[in-house]
């Protein structure tokens, strides 16, 4: 897991955060690269995010400032970061919520999915469930 780390030096976790940046660009490039189509792609991508929530959620507080540490002094884009993490959120449909998963009472014939919008095969799960 990739949230387990000193904060004893400040170089130190700057390099971290350098080193999350140049992680989540290379797994965005990849995704992208190989298109929205490619499960396997997705899946893992999506398997990522999974194993990594606390990181991303930390991120997105470090973005939206909740805290009362900032690194603006060490020069890290928690703001490229967060951004990373919205682009891969967003391509793998990890917060995707299926008309099932809200309404637990309706019957599979009622339920919408969206992966009829992308003409897919596979039904993908929920990123938090």
């Amino acid at each position: 897991m990739l949230t387990e780390l000193e904060m004893d030096n400040p170089e130190a976790l700057g390099k971290y955060y350098h080193l999350i940046l140049s992680i989540t660009r290379v797994i965005c490039s990849v995704v992208l690269s190989r298109g929205v189509q490619n499960e396997q792609t997705l899946d893992q991508a999506k398997s990522f995010l999974m194993e990594n929530r606390a990181l991303v959620v930390a991120i997105f507080k470090l973005q939206a400032r909740v805290g009362a540490v900032t690194f603006e002094s060490m020069g890290v884009n928690v703001d490229g970061i967060a951004e990373l993490f919205v682009l891969l959120i967003t391509i793998t449909g990890f917060l995707d919520v299926r008309a099932a998963l809200v309404n637990p009472y309706r019957s599979k014939a009622d339920s919408v999915q969206y992966e009829e919008e992308r003409d897919t095969r596979k039904i993908r799960t929920n990123g938090f469930s």
